[in-house]
């Protein structure tokens, strides 16, 4: 009895010393990763996504913008104590730079960048989700005998299409549909659609393709 007890506290000394090294190593490489960034005059942080539970978003803030970078593009260790460290190393730089708490505050900074036209800022119909969804209402007339060809109760069609530097759209697309006649008449409302707000990225219009979700029971 007295074996294992001692088998099974080894075993757990083993698993708390690897854990340690490896929360180490993270450490060292989001540090590093940092003094990297700092010296192309860059700042960066993640933030937990408010979409998705259990992920997390990256921004890079220069002097003048910030952008929104794939998390999986910037590093390779996406561990939360590698993100736990590297925020902890840029703590005190941000809070330098923008004089307060910085975490605390970072909402209201990211927001004061995009209301300059400075920040990120994915593709918007004007008026918002909601003004979009009263539009595509208005403008899908389905027929009273349309239903899914699949078990679901609600008709679904997802279409896509490409949004210029301009809110320009174009090239639209159908990517999934379970109400085949429903899908032309989809795509006939959002071609009405004048113009879409561009995406922003670091203060700069660009292209992005979109994904419209059309549901209805």
């Amino acid at each position: 009895m007295y074996s294992k007890i001692i088998t099974l506290f080894c075993c757990l000394l083993f698993l708390a010393t690897k854990n340690f090294a490896e929360d180490a190593t993270s450490c060292k490489a989001a540090k590093d990763s940092m003094k990297v960034q700092f010296n192309r005059n860059e700042m960066g942080f993640f933030t937990p996504s408010r979409m998705v539970s259990n992920m997390f978003n990256y921004f890079v803030i220069t002097k003048d913008y910030y952008k929104k970078v794939p998390v999986k593009a910037f590093v390779k260790d996406t561990s939360l104590q590698y993100k736990t460290c590297y925020n902890k190393a840029f703590q005190l730089k941000l809070d330098s730079a923008f004089k307060c708490d910085f975490f605390r505050s970072s909402d209201s900074i990211l927001k004061a960048y995009d209301a300059q036209g400075k920040g990120y800022r994915n593709a918007e119909f004007p008026g918002g989700a909601g003004a979009l969804v009263k539009f595509m209402e208005k403008n899908v007339s389905l027929a009273k005998d349309s239903k899914p060809s699949d078990a679901d109760k609600y008709i679904r069609i997802y279409a896509s299409f490409a949004i210029d530097e301009k809110g320009n759209l174009s090239d639209y697309k159908i990517l999934k549909s379970n109400c085949k006649e429903c899908e032309e008449l989809v795509l006939a409302a959002i071609k009405k659609i004048d113009k879409f707000l561009p995406a922003i990225e670091a203060g700069k219009p660009k292209v992005v393709r979109y994904i419209l979700p059309f549901v209805r029971k």
